[in-house]
């Protein structure tokens, strides 16, 4: 098993140069050979939030920008006999992420007209985190627990619209 491992991890290591990826595949690797007579798969799954790597910066439209589809959402999964519950695996990416390293078009009115979606993408660009947070569309409820690390973003927006509401976010928003 060790030797099945070193290979994956090796190859897990040679795809993910990030300093704490690693550390963490070590870890994982270590933890995984100290526990393999009682392990559960759950026990050591991955989520790995991956984008394609294009060589121009992505343009992505977002036609309906509630938070869920903006910054990202947890989902729920059943365990066994139990009711579907939020879980690091169903930690999804939202358009923000898609357009990190590029642009990320809105249509103004659409978009101010959810307040959540324009708090939090105010916040986002202000300080190029992006936060995903349990807001599963399914869900009435968003006590789940889960709070993953923020993510380093970088993106452009742009908002279409007309000329009323540009003076009227200017007025209410500088």
């Amino acid at each position: 098993a060790g030797a099945i491992l070193d290979e994956a991890v090796l190859r897990a290591l040679r795809k993910f140069k990030e300093p704490e990826v690693s550390a963490w595949l070590r870890r994982w690797k270590r933890s995984l050979l100290a526990n393999i007579h009682h392990a559960m798969v759950e026990d050591y799954e991955v989520n790995h939030l991956d984008l394609p790597q294009t060589p121009y910066a992505p343009v992505v439209v977002e036609k309906l920008p509630q938070p869920w589809n903006l910054f990202g959402w947890i989902g729920r999964r059943g365990l066994g006999d139990q009711a579907p519950a939020p879980h690091f695996t169903e930690i999804r990416g939202g358009s923000v992420l898609q357009a990190d390293g590029g642009v990320l078009i809105l249509n103004a009115a659409d978009f101010y007209a959810v307040p959540a979606s324009w708090t939090q993408l105010k916040s986002c660009l202000k300080y190029n985190l992006l936060q995903i947070d349990d807001s599963d569309p399914s869900s009435s409820s968003r006590s789940s627990g889960l709070k993953p690390d923020p993510l380093a973003v970088r993106v452009k927006v742009v908002l279409l619209g007309d000329f009323d509401l540009y003076d009227h976010l200017y007025e209410v928003d500088p």
